[in-house]
């Protein structure tokens, strides 16, 4: 697992998933786009777990609970 850190986004590496975070959607967009020039990408969007950890994402006050 490899943590990769740049100007507010995140990217979490585990074999061959990658976990995006950034602070808003456009940063995200962004980040997949610029992975999309070298990598065959599939969006699975929004998750719910990741390495045995529950997520949830909360709209109004703009973040994710562990």
């Amino acid at each position: 697992m490899c943590l990769f850190v740049r100007d507010g986004e995140f990217l979490l590496v585990y074999v061959n998933y990658i976990l995006i975070m950034c602070q808003d959607d456009a940063r995200c967009e962004a980040a997949k786009d610029e992975l999309r020039t070298v990598y065959d990408l599939k969006d699975l969007g929004l998750v719910s777990s990741a390495l045995g950890v529950s997520m949830t994402r909360r709209e109004a006050e703009r973040d994710t609970l562990l």
